[in-house]
Formats: structure tokens, sequence, C-alpha cells
């Protein structure tokens, strides 16, 4: 995992001078596929959020998942706050902190929980027509790593292609976002 995380930070810190800042404020919607170790089958769903910038330094973001297969129903909200420090005029380093509620159905059982998390990554705008976002995320004792392409195809719209892996998860989502 240190090769990866070397890797990522080298790349995002090559990133070419001509290169807009970092895109922050948006709302998404996406479909994801969850693949959880040892499950038959894979859970999928949808996801949409949004990020709005405070100011130079803070990011107010949510996020909400909602998965489903057969009898199995799985809903993840998460409401948090990011510090972001500019590394340079295109790669922000961001760290923060957030509120992650999610439940699960299982027939006529269910559980839901409230949890706090906490983040660190890179944004890097590469060039005008790519973004990548790569972090940490811990939420009770669980480590997860991702990584985003966001491809502009203008100026307000992107496709976007998200991979996340947990300890005992991975997720793949592609979705759109409109920039604003």
């Amino acid at each position: 995992m240190k090769k990866y995380l070397m890797v990522m930070i080298v790349m995002c810190m090559g990133a070419t001078s001509y290169a807009a800042e970092p895109s922050y404020q948006n709302i998404n919607l996406g479909y994801s596929i969850v693949d959880i170790d040892g499950a038959s089958k894979d859970l999928t769903g949808i996801t949409f959020g949004g990020a709005f910038r405070q100011s130079e330094q803070l990011l107010l973001y949510f996020q909400h998942s909602r998965y489903k297969e057969d009898s199995l129903k799985l809903n993840a909200t998460v409401f948090g706050g990011n510090y972001l420090h500019e590394i340079s005029n295109t790669t922000d380093f961001t760290a923060g902190i957030a509120l992650v509620q999610s439940s699960v159905e299982l027939g006529s059982i269910s559980d839901s929980e409230f949890d706090l998390g906490l983040n660190i990554g890179i944004t890097s705008r590469l060039s005008d027509f790519l973004q990548l976002d790569g972090g940490l995320g811990f939420v009770d004792g669980n480590t997860a790593i991702s990584v985003t392409g966001r491809f502009f195809v203008d100026s307000k719209i992107s496709l976007d292609l998200s991979l996340g892996s947990s300890d005992d998860s991975t997720t793949t989502t592609i979705g759109a976002s409109y920039v604003f």
C-alpha cells in the first residue's frame, strides 16, 4: 500500500502548470457495485451527493448511498467537512472529519449506527479535462482507500469513475457531476 500511495503523490505533484485549479463545488449522481468479501452476490445501487466550498480552506460535503440485493438493503449517509491546503496551484492536500450514519436490513432484521470518520487525501487537476482524487478514510476501526478520476466533458460536466477498497469490500462507481 505504501508504493500505491507514493505513486499517487508523485502523480499528483507532477501536475502541469497550465491546468486549472481543482473543482470542488458539485452535485453528483452515480451507479455503484459493491463486492463484499465472502458474499455470493454483489450489492448494486445509487449514490448521490454534493460538495460546497465555504472558504479557501473549508469544504462541506454530503453523500448518500443506497444498495440492494434480494432481501439485503444497505444505506449510508455521510456529512463532513474537509480542510484544504494548497500544495500548488493545481494540487491540494485535504484532511477532514465526517459523521457517518449507516443502516442494514435483512428481511425483518435491521440495525443502524452512527460513527465518526477521518480522512486525508490529495486532489489534483492534471489538465483542464482530468482531475484525480486519492485518499484514505478511517471509520469505526476500518480503513478504506479510494481513487476517483473526473473526466471533464466541458467546464461544468464531468464523467466520474471511482474505485474504493476497504477491509471487507470493494466498490466501483460510475457517475456524473455538475460543477458550479
